[in-house]
């Protein structure tokens, strides 16, 4: 897919910096959506992303058969196509069990079909810029969860080149514009 620069205006040529969640806000996000019963989807996908460091394509395209018996989830990433295997937590996986099963193959198939329509992909993306902005939460995207755990891991003191190979990046400088 090729993107005509010609038809953006330099607001959105301009690379804008990514800034990644606070622990703070992470938490201030699941309990606004909790509080506010908002669908499952959104709250398996906040936790995901930030204990994963997934996509919000990845998490739209999540199957059943992704989850291993030995507490691992396997993802096929959505933009490099690339296999990740990490492990979840008990939280994760507890939330896992209340997702309704819809659909024999994905977690999500609504949001799956909204992600591979590029007309209502961004629709995703609006909305979740809205819940943060009700939970009192500015500047922030779904990808900023991804920035978050990168920047975490390597604080933690995982190496660049393990964490590239557990969020699909080719590179380890891919990986270091993530880290914060």
């Amino acid at each position: 897919v090729g993107v005509n620069m010609n038809l953006l205006s330099l607001e959105q040529k301009e690379v804008k910096k990514v800034l990644p969640f606070t622990p703070h806000e992470v938490k201030t996000l699941l309990s606004y959506l909790k509080r506010e019963g908002a669908p499952i989807f959104w709250r398996f996908a906040v936790l995901a992303s930030y204990e994963l460091g997934l996509r919000l394509g990845d998490i739209c395209q999540l199957e059943w058969a992704c989850f291993r018996p030995n507490g691992e989830i396997v993802v096929w990433t959505d933009k490099r196509d690339k296999r990740v295997a990490l492990k979840i937590s008990d939280a994760l996986a507890e939330l896992s069990t209340e997702i309704p099963v819809t659909d024999h193959q994905y977690l999500f198939p609504e949001q799956r079909k909204m992600h591979l329509d590029p007309t209502r992909r961004a629709i995703l993306s609006v909305y979740f810029s809205r819940i943060c902005e009700k939970a009192g939460i500015t500047g922030k995207s779904f990808h900023s969860l991804r920035h978050a755990r990168i920047t975490e891991w390597a604080k933690q003191g995982k190496s660049l080149e393990q964490i590239a190979r557990d969020v699909g990046h080719s590179s380890i400088e891919t990986t270091k514009g993530y880290v914060h």
